[in-house]
C-alpha cells in the first residue's frame, strides 16, 4: 500500500502563506519536512525569507515536524531551538 503524501499547508503549526513559502524552497509534504529534518528546513526557509529568522517561525516548523502544538514542545527542545537560532540573527 503507497503512502499519501500530505501537504505541506495541513502540517500542524502550519498555514497557507508558511506553505507557499516552504513549497518556494522545495519543501511540498508533511514526509519531506520530516525527512529533512527542522534545522535543514529552518537553514533553506530563512535563506529565500530571511523576515523568517524567529522563534515562533522555528517552534512551528519544529512543531510541524514533530506533530506537535509548538507550545507542547518539550522544555529541551526550545533550549536547543534558541540556541539555534542565535546562529542566524545579525
Amino acid at each position: 500500500m503507497a503512502s499519501t503524501s500530505i501537504p505541506i499547508e495541513k502540517a500542524k503549526n502550519l498555514g497557507p502563506l508558511t506553505g507557499a513559502e516552504l513549497r518556494a524552497v522545495g519543501i511540498e509534504s508533511v514526509q519531506q519536512l520530516q525527512a529533512l529534518g527542522w534545522e535543514k528546513a529552518f537553514e533553506s526557509w530563512v535563506n529565500v525569507f530571511p523576515e523568517r529568522v524567529n522563534l515562533n517561525a522555528l517552534y512551528a516548523l519544529i512543531g510541524a515536524v514533530e506533530e506537535l502544538d509548538w507550545r507542547e514542545i518539550p522544555a529541551d527542545q526550545k533550549q536547543e531551538a534558541k540556541d539555534f537560532i542565535r546562529g542566524f540573527r545579525r
